[in-house]
């Protein structure tokens, strides 16, 4: 009986795994299906602005702040679950602590 609880082992690391990886790729799916949503709106309330609007900022001073917002927001929803943990695999939420993070004790 002893014998089978090597390979049982190893068959349990490979489908922790397994899921694992489906779980980081479909949070990746999701948080890329919120950036792009995201945009289409950005870019949307960007065409009905009235042309007063565009004399009064910079073309540059816009471009620059949505592309640093939504990278922004792309980088955060496509990596809370690395830094935060996962407790359907087995890990505890909040024991990976970022240096920016306040104190999580």
């Amino acid at each position: 009986m002893l014998y089978l609880l090597p390979p049982l082992i190893i068959l349990l690391y490979l489908v922790k795994g397994a899921l694992a990886y489906t779980h980081q790729y479909f949070m990746s799916f999701i948080g890329n299906g919120i950036v792009n949503r995201l945009r289409n709106e950005l870019f949307s309330s960007m065409q009905r602005q009235p042309l007063a609007f565009f004399d009064s900022n910079s073309t540059g001073d816009l471009m620059s702040r949505q592309t640093y917002d939504v990278n922004l927001l792309q980088s955060s929803v496509t990596s809370a679950s690395l830094w935060r943990g996962t407790p359907a695999l087995g890990h505890r939420p909040g024991l990976v602590k970022r240096p920016a993070d306040p104190d999580l004790g």
